[in-house]
């Protein structure tokens, strides 16, 4: 009987648990360790404390709630609160740098339910499902680590007063800004995008004005305003640092295919430069409107 009680609580709690827990890495992708260790604790407690809230509050309406109860059902809560106070300031709980897709996600909630299936009641029939929800979440990362692994691409990322591009091949990204930088962990959007992309390594590099990604040309132009590169037609140009150039001439001499500003430079420069681009039907991004800029290859 206590044995069957037991597996009941157990199988309960999964189910409270299993449901959300995929969600969760997507919502919060720092914080699941500490929701499913509150949920550890809280839960086998929250019931017996569910329970007694409903009697205390039926008593207190009734007016016969005696002190000792009120005052010992007080001490109870706030224990529990501070416990989750807690485990909230330790960092060692917090796991970090998790990404999941919306396939994944769908694969995991497959998973648990053929899981949950196969132990409340273990036959043929649900073994099958389990063992195929296995091999369903097993393809399904390997899609994942083959689809990022192959892929190749040059982004311009929005940053707020800082320039900040690079080109991601495979699973590293090599990263260029116009400012020096202790760490790219200081940028915030070059973490999420490492986590977002499950990069593995992030390496900077010594930005440079002009360089090659396959085919394509790409030059920068910063406060300096120097656009001449002989022989250079068709590049895509990147406006760093409000330069002050006519961007008509620009136009007329390099025939770029786009032009990017980032969040670099003046909103009155930027306004400009769109104007001109749309008469000149050139293409135009605008980072700090359109978000960041990607190019695959």
């Amino acid at each position: 009987m206590v044995f069957s009680k037991g597996l009941e609580f157990v199988f309960s709690f999964y189910c409270c648990s299993s449901g959300s827990f995929a969600l969760e890495f997507v919502l919060f992708p720092s914080i699941p360790g500490l929701v499913f260790l509150v949920k550890c604790i809280n839960y086998p407690l929250f019931r017996g404390d569910f329970n007694g809230c409903i009697l205390v509050i039926i008593l207190a309406l009734s007016n016969l709630l005696p002190n000792l109860i009120a005052v010992s059902y007080n001490g109870i809560i706030e224990a529990l609160n501070g416990l989750i106070h807690w485990i909230s300031s330790k960092e060692a709980f917090l796991f970090q740098g998790i990404s999941m897709s919306f396939l994944v996600l769908l694969a995991s909630y497959l998973f648990s339910i053929a899981l949950f299936q196969v132990c409340q009641k273990f036959n043929v029939k649900t073994l099958r499902y389990f063992l195929l929800s296995l091999f369903l979440i097993q393809g399904t990362l390997w899609f994942e680590h083959i689809k990022f692994t192959n892929k190749n691409e040059f982004i311009i990322l929005h940053a707020s007063r800082k320039s900040v591009y690079g080109q991601r091949k495979g699973k590293t990204l090599f990263l260029k800004t116009n400012q020096p930088l202790t760490s790219w962990q200081e940028i915030t959007q070059i973490e999420n995008y490492r986590v977002g992309e499950q990069l593995d390594f992030v390496e900077q590099q010594a930005a440079i004005n002009y360089f090659t990604i396959g085919n394509q040309y790409f030059l920068v132009v910063d406060s300096l305003g120097i656009y001449q590169v002989d022989g250079l037609k068709n590049p895509i140009v990147l406006l760093q640092s409000s330069p002050k150039i006519n961007i008509t001439r620009l136009i007329k001499t390099l025939a770029p295919k786009l032009l990017i500003a980032d969040e670099t430079n003046y909103t009155s420069f930027v306004k400009r430069w769109r104007l001109v681009c749309n008469k000149n039907r050139v293409l135009f991004h605008d980072t700090g409107e359109q978000g960041a800029y990607v190019l695959k290859f």
